[in-house]
């Protein structure tokens, strides 16, 4: 073991106690003995999750802060964050416990399972208050955790704070020349084994560029749990000081200034006014649901016996739809009446007026299919006297003249024609319309045409 093996480690810790982890690594790594007696106050074990008092379970958050508890966490009085969510789990879930203290004495640690265990304080704190207390070390991760208790409270000696992050690179480069090693590095990948190096300009500035991103967060999480803006935590919080517990009160850092039996009496209290509450909302939910309307055994008396205004506003406007929609279907109606009366003044075949008035088409476009109509028949049968008299004769017998098709100077407007002849002959559209289509072929195809 070397300290290598805490290179690179982001840590949210007291930087003396992290100098006291690395004296005893460096320690085992040369062979030397140390006068370590680890501490007596320790977190709580799987096989004794917390202690109970008066309904508050006691959950205990002593020493070096890591996601989980290994044999050299243990070594320094270590606190696993894995284990100490199963503990805070267990007291949520358990109707003997009315509320939860987590009793903190704790330097800090690795940013490694922080996020967790705060979640599953802050989720816990819906279902049950939860009180951190601390009368010696509330810092770095495990102000991170504590932050998102319920409330906090300290004794004025206690020490908080100490928000920040860091790590340590060690320069092994002299102490491998001394020992005649050769260090050589195959990586692929340019940040790779960054901090297994000497640094350079440039692992440095990536290592600052991590540190930061994990402070941010750090200070986001603070901001979260203790309902203020990330800017009230900066700067007053967090520039990595550590505060007095009095200290800590005026930042803003903790709640209450008081003892074990003041943060059980406050657990307590909350408690209390948390199942008051509850209690209330529950009662309203049921009030609420014995007064609602019974929908299905709803009846026109009973609605008139208990609510006459409302039936009477009901009332009123069925009998404005009903005239509205009177109105629309007599409108419909007439407009329908007026398309089919038009189609059969046209003087349309009843074939053609039939098909017009059950396909829904305007009535103007009958015209047009009667025009239609005529010239195709017009046409087929042209066509078939022109086959019979031979080529270059026309429909009259007359030898075709080359401009017979051309047609020169300007047609007259077909429906301006038409127009005129039903003024002058006092007949009907359709009537017209065959006429001038006999009369003014040219004009006509050129209608058609357009």
């Amino acid at each position: 073991m070397s300290l290598k093996i805490l290179q690179g480690e982001l840590f949210a810790i007291l930087p003396e106690k992290l100098e006291a982890i690395c004296e005893v690594v460096e320690a085992h790594a040369e062979g030397r003995k140390l006068a370590f007696t680890g501490t007596t106050k320790r977190s709580n074990r799987e096989d004794e999750p917390y202690e109970t008092r008066s309904g508050i379970a006691v959950i205990n958050m002593y020493g070096v802060m890591g996601r989980r508890l290994d044999a050299f966490e243990e070594m320094c009085g270590g606190c696993s964050c894995q284990t100490l969510g199963k503990h805070i789990n267990h007291a949520l879930a358990n109707d003997a416990v009315e509320a939860l203290l987590v009793d903190v004495d704790s330097p800090g640690g690795t940013l490694a399972g922080l996020d967790e265990l705060s979640g599953v304080i802050m989720r816990g704190r819906n279902i049950k208050p939860i009180v951190a207390y601390t009368d010696a070390n509330m810092c770095s991760a495990a102000y991170w955790v504590a932050s998102s208790a319920t409330a906090i409270v300290s004794t004025k000696s206690a020490t908080v704070g100490s928000i920040g992050v860091f790590t340590t690179h060690y320069d092994e480069s002299a102490k491998d020349a001394a020992r005649g090693v050769t260090r050589t590095i195959i990586k692929a990948g340019a940040y790779k084994a960054a901090m297994s190096e000497s640094l350079t300009d440039e692992s440095l500035g990536y290592m600052q560029g991590h540190l930061q991103a994990a402070y941010d967060t750090f200070v986001e999480a603070v901001a979260e749990h203790r309902g203020v803006e990330v800017e009230a935590v900066h700067p007053a919080m967090a520039d990595g000081k550590i505060f007095t517990g009095k200290q800590a009160l005026s930042a803003g850092l903790v709640d209450h200034i008081g003892d074990m039996e003041f943060a059980l009496d406050l657990a307590g209290q909350l408690a209390a006014t948390f199942n008051q509450e509850k209690n209330m909302g529950t009662e309203a939910v049921k009030q609420a649901a014995e007064q609602s309307i019974n929908y299905a055994a709803l009846t026109v008396e009973g609605l008139k016996a208990n609510a006459p205004s409302l039936v009477e506003a009901i009332a009123g406007e069925a009998a404005s739809n009903s005239e509205a929609i009177a109105k629309a279907a007599k409108d419909a109606t007439d407009a329908e009446r007026s398309r089919a009366v038009e189609i059969i003044k046209s003087g349309a075949s009843n074939e053609l007026a039939l098909k017009a008035i059950e396909g829904g088409e305007p009535a103007h476009d009958i015209y047009r299919q009667m025009v239609t109509a005529m010239q195709e028949g017009k046409a087929d049968a042209l066509a078939s006297m022109e086959g019979s008299l031979g080529e270059g004769v026309d429909a009259k017998g007359e030898e075709k003249k080359p401009d017979d098709a051309g047609g020169g100077g300007k047609k007259p407007d077909f429906m301006a024609l038409v127009a005129d002849h039903v003024k002058a002959e006092k007949i009907g559209r359709g009537q017209a319309t065959k006429a001038m289509a006999r009369q003014h072929p040219e004009a006509y195809q050129a209608w058609l045409n357009r």
